[in-house]
């Protein structure tokens, strides 16, 4: 018997729900997980549509910033294709009523995602993605807000927050369906439900596969998002990579160099940003080989890594190759220059490395104020000390400091000794998760040593005085 979903094409509406937080910036975002498989579906028979709660260039914002008793921020863009999110001042959630903050809905208002979501029609299916796990509150009204115009509509979840936390994806997002992990193979068998066996045919959950990202159904993309790999080889106490995407996977430079010529060429766009979680793994050659065939092209690109890169894999050669081809937003991990600090989380890094890394980026032609250095504060039992000496080693090594607050993260090393070690209940609540609070503050550490540490990447300051 053929149902009416078996004689044509599935729809399917995909999802960038909200983010609900005290702060957020648009560093590039892009929901790319979800924009991949949007590709996958469409390949393989579905139709397609996608709406961003976090559109920073709907057309429909401007007419929202005057309002009489809402308090907006505009969508402020800057170079590149980063900027400000467009928000709104909401209430505080109980849990956390008492931070003398701002709570925010970034994005688009809830008005102008209804509007969008009846005028994409009905779909058979929806399927949502999810970022940190305290933003669960973005997702709840997402998915509630889909509800009220698609009352008869599977839900479905994935991403970071659904793979982190099922279970409470599962009581509290609304979804009917929570998919942790890679989520490829149990969506086509949701498919193969709805429509037909034939679907569950068509992708294998475990069938490494790669095609680009859908761009094209964003309103205006801005940046190009490349992943040369998938997963992390590398075991940091702190990371939820080995979690997110078990195991290492790593594209040919090739495929990899087409696609940033195809993707470039068809939206007009320069800049490239790098997402991986190890980009340099196994050292420079990788990156160098796929930087000339680049440049070979002559396309005037820029480059970002704004998630951090592995020191270990900078060397004077390939240094050069960055300066040349056009590197502009250069993030290094370096996390802590304490010596008992590298050992205890992963021993990725060693401050000799570090230094010459710098000398050679130096070498090539970057500014300090152009390598910028990611030190991670308010770890389980940190001291604010520890991280002010960091602070003062990047800088007397010739780099830019740049504070990045720990969030604690369900499944890691560190999970069950950041649980002891926080005066919040984070077990229970992933609001708690929220680095803005300073999660693991201590004696040792307070809030106020935090904003201190951030003047300190600024000017030299005691700590103590």
């Amino acid at each position: 018997m053929v149902t009416l979903l078996q004689a044509r094409k599935p729809r399917l509406l995909l999802v960038n729900p909200w983010i609900y937080d005290f702060a957020a910036y648009d560093l590039w975002s892009q929901p790319l997980g979800l924009l991949l498989i949007a590709s996958r579906l469409r390949e393989a028979g579905a139709e397609v549509s996608f709406l961003d709660c976090l559109d920073p260039v709907h057309p429909g914002l401007k007419g929202f910033l005057n309002q009489p008793g809402r308090r907006f921020e505009e969508a402020r863009r800057r170079p590149f294709g980063q900027g400000r999110f467009f928000s709104e001042i909401i209430g505080n959630p109980k849990a956390v009523s008492g931070i003398p903050r701002y709570y925010r809905r970034y994005g688009v208002p809830p008005e102008l995602f209804r509007e969008d979501l009846a005028q994409a029609g009905e779909p058979d299916l929806v399927l949502v993605t999810s970022g940190m796990t305290y933003w669960y509150p973005g997702v709840t009204a997402t998915i509630a807000a889909v509800r009220e115009v698609y009352p008869r509509v599977p839900v479905i979840l994935g991403g970071i927050y659904a793979t982190l936390l099922p279970e409470h994806a599962r009581e509290f997002s609304g979804a009917d369906r929570v998919l942790p992990g890679r989520a490829e193979g149990m969506l086509f068998g949701i498919l193969g439900e709805i429509v037909g066996g034939e679907w569950e045919r068509r992708a294998g959950e475990e069938e490494i596969w790669w095609s680009y990202p859908a761009l094209d159904l964003k309103r205006k993309p801005e940046s190009i998002p490349i992943l040369t790999s998938r997963g992390c080889p590398l075991r940091c106490s702190y990371c939820a990579s080995r979690i997110l995407f078990p195991g290492h996977f790593r594209r040919d430079v090739s495929e990899v160099i087409a696609e940033i010529r195809d993707v470039s060429r068809r939206f007009g766009v320069r800049d490239v940003v790098f997402f991986d979680d190890a980009l340099l793994s196994g050292g420079g050659d990788y990156l160098a080989g796929l930087l000339q065939g680049v440049a070979e092209l002559n396309l005037d690109l820029r480059f970002h890594s704004p998630n951090g890169i592995n020191i270990r894999g900078i060397n004077a050669a390939l240094a050069r190759g960055m300066k040349k081809a056009g590197f502009r937003t250069l993030r290094l991990s370096l996390e802590s220059g304490d010596r008992a600090f590298q050992e205890k989380t992963g021993k990725k890094v060693d401050n000799r490395e570090f230094e010459q890394a710098v000398a050679d980026l130096r070498g090539a032609g970057f500014a300090p104020d152009e390598i910028g250095v990611y030190i991670l504060a308010g770890l389980p039992r940190q001291e604010a000390r520890e991280v002010l000496e960091t602070i003062r080693y990047v800088q007397g090594a010739g780099a830019r400091p740049v504070i990045a607050e720990y969030s604690p993260i369900p499944g890691t090393e560190l999970w069950k000794e950041a649980v002891e070690v926080s005066p919040f209940d984070i077990s229970r609540e992933p609001l708690f998760h929220n680095n803005t609070l300073l999660p693991c503050r201590w004696d040792g550490f307070s809030y106020d040593d935090l904003a201190r540490l951030k003047l300190e990447t600024k000017r030299v300051e005691d700590l103590d005085g």
